[in-house]
């Protein structure tokens, strides 16, 4: 009986040895899996963190131009002033400075010999200070350059903008006169916006000539917006409140907005010729959905047709009441300058989309990233054209035209960078061309004195 109670003892010690190891094991397998758990969501964490980081690290360094940079350029272009008239940065100087504008400057050629790119007075503008003038000497000339960022030389070093090639060539004609160029133009800008600056600013320059080197903008952003709203004041709204939304966003903003992941796309993407672009039926209708902003999208043919193009109906009436707003503000900015003794010479900037012959880059600007609003833009033109021509003709009027639209239709050498903007070559062949028809104004000017 002892030897079956012993064995009994030791069948259920082995019993409960049994269930305590398979307790044991149990328990380990549980806590393996909640470290694995723990582990993992430790991985996920740390991935998270790695790609917080780098999208962070993708953003500050600049590389990313895709998606979140364009706030910061806004909040620089488009500084708010009164109204709708928008300066850059008060006092700003580029060629040394920590301004994220020093990238539209960033040529070696035509700097001042200190380095400077551009500078710009205490008002925003890029222009001697204007302000408290003393009264006009005898032997003193002013004039203003009025307009977009191409009247203000954009992308261009100082000494080779569209004022200091005039002021050269009239100081040579005219030794002995004070010749004094203000420019009253910034980014962006369209006809009404430089109606407001000469009322505001211009008038109390008490200028001889006023220059609106101008219609691109007013054209080309009617493609996209109301012709009666301000491209700047929509880009300042947007700007600030981006700006805003990006200083209060937290990690899961930033995953929102990954930008990071299109790297690998913008790496890889292929590219496509020129002449396949143009080609590509699908991308674009041969007509314009509705003559309204966001319908007006058409397909590029090349060589442009400039008479198929200005009979062309699908832009209509939004199109013809573009064109006229724009020369009704030309005839009140003369009006204004008029009453000072000036003279306007309404000035029908060049354009890419104008251009004959165009270099390798330039076409393909042209195809790639402007294609579908070439049409809309250049049947603006060929109609502003006519009617600034009526405007001008009178001997008593003191509103003058010039169209320099396609004053590069020969040249087969690069001239512009983008769609409007030139190189300094582009600005000394249009100095050349101005200087002769301000000097005969002048002259005119002096004689009836």
């Amino acid at each position: 009986m002892a030897q079956k109670s012993v064995e009994a003892r030791e069948l259920t010690w082995g019993s409960e040895f049994r269930h305590d190891e398979m307790s044991a094991n149990k328990i380990s397998k549980v806590r393996r899996i909640l470290v694995a758990s723990v582990a993992l969501c430790l991985l996920a964490l740390a991935g998270v963190g790695a790609l917080v980081v780098a999208e962070a690290i993708y953003r500050g360094t600049g590389a990313n131009q895709i998606a979140r940079k364009g706030y910061i350029i806004d909040v620089n272009l488009f500084q708010y002033r009164p109204y709708v008239v928008s300066a850059m940065q008060p006092n700003l100087r580029l060629g040394n400075s920590k301004s994220v504008l020093e990238k539209y400057f960033k040529e070696k050629d035509c700097r001042l010999p200190d380095g400077t790119t551009a500078i710009f007075n205490s008002l925003g503008f890029r222009s001697p200070e204007f302000t408290n003038l003393p009264p006009k000497k005898p032997d003193e000339i002013r004039i203003i350059i009025t307009g977009g960022s191409a009247a203000m030389s954009w992308n261009v070093n100082e000494e080779c903008t569209l004022d200091r090639n005039l002021k050269k060539l009239l100081e040579a004609a005219v030794p002995g006169s004070d010749i004094r160029i203000f420019n009253l133009a910034n980014a962006a800008w369209i006809s009404f916006q430089e109606l407001i600056a000469i009322q505001l600013f211009g008038l109390a320059i008490d200028p001889d000539v006023v220059l609106s080197f101008s219609g691109f903008n007013d054209f080309q952003h009617a493609f996209y917006s109301p012709a009666d709203r301000a491209y700047a004041a929509g880009h300042m709204e947007n700007a600030f409140r981006d700006y805003k939304a990006e200083i209060e966003a937290g990690p899961g903003d930033l995953l929102r907005h990954f930008t990071l992941a299109e790297l690998p796309k913008r790496l890889f993407e292929t590219r496509r010729s020129p002449t396949e672009m143009a080609g590509k039926k699908k991308q674009f209708p041969d007509r314009a959905d509705r003559a309204e902003p966001g319908y007006l999208a058409t397909r590029l043919r090349l060589p442009l047709d400039v008479d198929a193009i200005e009979k062309r109906s699908d832009f209509d009436p939004y199109n013809q009441s573009v064109v006229d707003g724009f020369v009704r503000n030309q005839k009140l900015m003369a009006r204004s300058i008029a009453t000072v003794g000036g003279t306007l010479i309404s000035i029908l900037q060049p354009t890419l989309y104008l251009k004959r012959y165009l270099e390798a880059g330039e076409k393909e600007k042209l195809v790639e990233q402007y294609q579908h609003d070439v049409n809309f833009v250049v049947q603006a033109y060929l109609r502003a054209r006519r009617l600034l021509r009526r405007v001008s003709g009178s001997n008593e009027s003191n509103q003058k035209f010039i169209d320099l639209s396609m004053i590069f239709g020969s040249r087969a050498d690069q001239i512009f960078t983008d769609n409007v903007h030139m190189n300094p070559e582009g600005y000394r062949v249009a100095a050349s061309r101005l200087a002769p028809v301000i000097l005969d104004i002048i002259s005119k000017s002096k004689s009836d004195r």
